[in-house]
Formats: C-alpha cells, sequence, structure tokens
C-alpha cells in the first residue's frame, strides 16, 4: 500500500473518531454506518480483473487496487466536505433570491431539512407554499446544489490529479505519477473505471451516512431508523449514478472520432438528471402529500417506495446502459484489431526498401 494511501485512510480514521467523541450517544450506530464500506471492501477481489499474466498487468492491477483504496478515502473526506460547502453555499444564494424576508424562516426550515440527512428515511414535515419560487427552489436545489455538485466532485476526483491535470500527464509509462490521485490511461477500461467510480460513491455515502447519523438529535431509535435507511436507499442512489457515470465515460474513452466522441457535459447529463429527480421526488412529495392531510406514518411509506422505485428504475437503465457500453468497447476494439491487421497484410517491405 502507497503511503498517499495509509495517510488518507488515518486520515478517514480521524474524521471517524472526532464523530465518534463528539457524539457518545449515538457510538453504537457508527459501525451500522461504516457496514456499506466494510461489505464494498470485502466485494472488490471478487469484481476486479485477473490481470495477473504478465508482470506489467501486475503492476497495473495493483495501481487499480491502490486508486480503489484512495478513491474511496478521497471522496470521504475531501470530497464530501468540498461538496457539501459548495452545496450549503449555493442552497443558501438560493434561498437569499428566491425568497422574500417574510418567508425566509420557511425557507430555513427546507434548507434543513436538505441536510438533515433525514430526505430518505422519514419526512420532515416542511410546508412551504407552493409558491413559483418555492418550485424553482426545489428544481435548483434538486439539480445544481445537490446532484450535479455531487456527481461532478465524484468524478473529477476520480479522473483528475491532485493538480486539476489527466492523471496520466507527467507520469512514465506503466507508472502511476506521484502528484496523481486520478485515473491513469492504462487504467482506462469500463471495469476500472466502474470500480472507482463505486468507491467513490461508496466512500461519499459512507461520509453522508456517519454525518447525517451522529448529528441527528433524536433518540437512538430514530437514527437507526435514518442510517437503515440511508443504506438502503441513499447509498445505492449514488451507486447507480456513479454505474450511469461509468457507462457514458466508457463509451467516451473509446470513441476515436472527434465528431461523435461524447462531451463531458453530456456524459454527466445522465448522473445528474437521475440523482437531481430522485432528490427533487424526496424533498417535495413529503410536502405536497403532507399538505393534503397524510399522515406522518403513510408519508414515510409512500417516501420510502417511491425513492426505492427511483432508485430501481434506475438500476434497471444504469446495468442496461453499462452493458451497451461494453458491446460498443468490444466492437471499438475489435474494429482497431481488424484495422492492425489490415495494415499489417499490405505492409510490404520490400517496397519499403526500395522507397
Amino acid at each position: 500500500m502507497s503511503m498517499m494511501n495509509i495517510v488518507l485512510i488515518l486520515l478517514f480514521a480521524a474524521c471517524v473518531i472526532a464523530l465518534m467523541v463528539t457524539s457518545l450517544n449515538r457510538l453504537l450506530l457508527v459501525p451500522l454506518a461504516l457496514l456499506p464500506a466494510l461489505a464494498t471492501f470485502l466485494l472488490y477481489p471478487h469484481f476486479r480483473p485477473n490481470w495477473e499474466a504478465t508482470p506489467t498487468q501486475k503492476e497495473h492491477l495493483k495501481q487499480l487496487d491502490n486508486l480503489f483504496v484512495r478513491s474511496f478515502c478521497i471522496s470521504a473526506t475531501a470530497g464530501f466536505v468540498i461538496s457539501l460547502a459548495i452545496e450549503t453555499l449555493l442552497t443558501a444564494g438560493l434561498v437569499s433570491v428566491l425568497f422574500s424576508a417574510d418567508a425566509v424562516k420557511e425557507a430555513r426550515a427546507a434548507f434543513a431539512a436538505r441536510f438533515s440527512g433525514k430526505q430518505s428515511s422519514a419526512p420532515v414535515g416542511v410546508h412551504l407554499s407552493l409558491s413559483v419560487a418555492t418550485v424553482v427552489f426545489l428544481f435548483l436545489t434538486s439539480y445544481l446544489a445537490s446532484a450535479l455538485v455531487e456527481e461532478t466532485t465524484k468524478a473529477c476526483f476520480v479522473r483528475c490529479s491532485c493538480c486539476g491535470r489527466p492523471a496520466s500527464r507527467g507520469s512514465r509509462p506503466g507508472k502511476l505519477s506521484a502528484v496523481a490521485c486520478g485515473q491513469p490511461d492504462h487504467l482506462l477500461t469500463p471495469r476500472a473505471t466502474a470500480l472507482l467510480l463505486w468507491s467513490a460513491a461508496v466512500g461519499f455515502a459512507t461520509a453522508e451516512n456517519l454525518v447525517y447519523t451522529t448529528e441527528d438529535s433524536g433518540s437512538l431509535e430514530k437514527g437507526l431508523a435514518t442510517v437503515l435507511a440511508r443504506t438502503a436507499i441513499a447509498l445505492p442512489m449514488q451507486l447507480v449514478g456513479s454505474m450511469l457515470l461509468a457507462a457514458n465515460l466508457a463509451r467516451r474513452d473509446f470513441t476515436r472520432s472527434a465528431e461523435m466522441k461524447q462531451s463531458w457535459p453530456m456524459a454527466m447529463l445522465g448522473p445528474v438528471l437521475f440523482h437531481g429527480t430522485f432528490d427533487l421526488l424526496v424533498l417535495s412529495l413529503p410536502m405536497i402529500l403532507g399538505r393534503l392531510g397524510m399522515t406522518e406514518v403513510w408519508l414515510t411509506v409512500v417516501n420510502f417506495v417511491v425513492s426505492l422505485t427511483v432508485v430501481v428504475v434506475g438500476a434497471v437503465f444504469a446495468f442496461t446502459n453499462f452493458q451497451s457500453s461494453l458491446e460498443f468497447v468490444r466492437a471499438a476494439g475489435a474494429a482497431e484489431g481488424e484495422r492492425l491487421i489490415a495494415k499489417a497484410n499490405q505492409y510490404d517491405p520490400e517496397a519499403e526498401e526500395e522507397a
């Protein structure tokens, strides 16, 4: 394991210990919040590529293992903090722009609900008036302040180095640059991309679980419900978004034509739309159904069922899309192989000597 990974693991452990010390009454919930991370690292060996035929492949596999750990730790620490800070600023800006002084108190309640960690477990009971400003606020905070920021953060930390450059630049072939925390060119395979984004998604979701579980001032039972619901709903949502992004990046990586190559905004479109739609439904349903007089128990049930349905539908679509991307990559590889064979068949050593 590289020194950078050791430092990142220690940093993540320090953050967990700090949360445990500040929330001793929620100490029992911390292991539950960490279960997805534990499951991820236990399952990873079963999904990683079987690159052990040559010394170069073994070196690449070792690099992928290091990047998998690194992607988790960075997303769970710096990625989460940066994303949360940007979301907070954007949401606060939306509140100040869209709502009048008289409505700021209600808007702040919605703002607090957005970051309470309960949006995927229990309704928050916020009853803003269904004005144009409220609708715009819900759309922008779901698609812009949440989805776009989080998905972009995950993609950047997986694909870029610490100094913002593509990870393979400035490094020797087959070697990982000392400053790189991103995915180098020689590891741009669909499976490697999916694994690194999986790690980033779990790291981000684990940080959310830890923060939302330990900061909740309610009962222990309520905290338990929160962490279980987030593990059942919010974590799969993050994974589906990462799978959608992995499929788009796989196509982008193996599209040789500059005219047909998918741009970064288009690659991000699917994950952002899915993530934003999930957040919009989770934020708006309790508000709308609560105004219609639905009880809190039924609000919780409906919110959970709708959230789970969105995640399942998204997962099916993401899996289908990823399989389609794999077929595209195989076809691209076959076409490139045929091109090289044809070029080799046309090679005439005598003609080259005469030239």
